[in-house]
C-alpha cells in the first residue's frame, strides 16, 4: 500500500492507492467477473444519483459475493492506514493501546461509464472513508478528480483508492468509446465498538 505523494488536502485528508491485482490481493477471475456482471446489471438509478451514469442499486455487497470481496478488501486495506484519530460526528477518538473502532462497508455499488457520461462533484460524508476500485479503463477514460486539491487521479486496471468521505470529488464526461467499469464504496465506524471500548476501558 502506497500514500499517493502531495495527495493531501488543506484539512489533511489522505488519498491511498493500491492495486489489488499487482499485490495479489484480487484474483483476475473475480475481477473479470465484476466487469461482466456490472456491464449486465440494468441502470436501475436511472442517472438520478449524481452519478450520471449506469448504476446498480447501493448494497450490493449484501447481494453478491463478489461485490463482498472488494468491499471487504477495501475494509482491511482502511484498517491496514496509518491515522492517529477516527472522527465520529465531530468528535476525536484518538486511538490508545492499539485498539481500534471497527469498520463496516455501508453500500457499495456499480457503474459503469459511456461517452459523455460523469459524475457531479459531491463528497460521501458521514462514511470516515470511501473508496473507488477501477476494473476496466479505456483509452478516453476520465480520471477521479479532487477539486479542493487540485488533484486529478488517472487510475489503472486494479486501482483501490481510498479517501475521506470528506473529500469533494467528480468524474468529468469521459471521452472513451469503450465502458469505463468501476465500483464504489463507503465505510463507516460500527457505533457499538467505541460504546463497549468505552466501557471496558475508560482511558480509551
Amino acid at each position: 500500500m502506497v500514500m499517493i505523494p502531495n495527495y493531501e488536502f488543506k484539512m489533511k485528508l489522505p488519498v491511498y492507492d493500491v492495486n489489488l491485482l499487482d499485490t495479489k490481493k484480487l484474483d483476475q477471475k473475480t475481477h473479470d467477473t465484476l466487469i461482466q456482471k456490472i456491464l449486465a446489471y440494468p441502470d436501475v438509478m436511472k442517472h438520478n444519483t449524481n452519478v450520471k451514469a449506469n448504476m446498480t442499486d447501493w448494497r450490493m455487497h449484501m447481494k453478491d459475493d463478489d461485490f463482498g470481496k472488494v468491499a471487504t478488501l477495501a475494509e482491511n486495506v482502511a484498517k491496514e492506514m496509518r491515522y492517529g484519530s477516527t472522527h465520529v460526528d465531530g468528535d476525536t477518538h484518538t486511538k490508545r493501546k492499539g485498539q481500534s473502532p471497527r469498520l463496516m462497508t455501508e453500500e457499495c455499488w456499480g457503474a459503469s461509464y459511456g461517452k459523455g457520461e460523469f459524475t457531479q462533484d459531491h463528497n460521501h460524508w458521514p462514511a470516515i472513508w470511501s473508496w473507488c476500485y477501477y476494473l476496466q479503463v479505456p483509452k478516453g477514460s476520465s480520471p477521479l478528480v479532487f477539486p479542493e486539491a487540485g488533484i486529478m487521479f488517472e487510475p489503472k486496471v486494479g486501482d483501490l483508492v481510498i479517501f475521506s468521505g470528506q473529500a469533494q470529488h467528480s468524474v468529468p464526461p469521459c471521452e472513451c468509446e469503450d465502458k469505463r467499469v468501476m465500483m464504489a464504496g463507503n465505510i463507516s465506524v460500527v457505533a457499538s465498538t467505541l460504546f463497549l471500548n468505552l466501557a471496558s476501558n475508560p482511558n480509551f
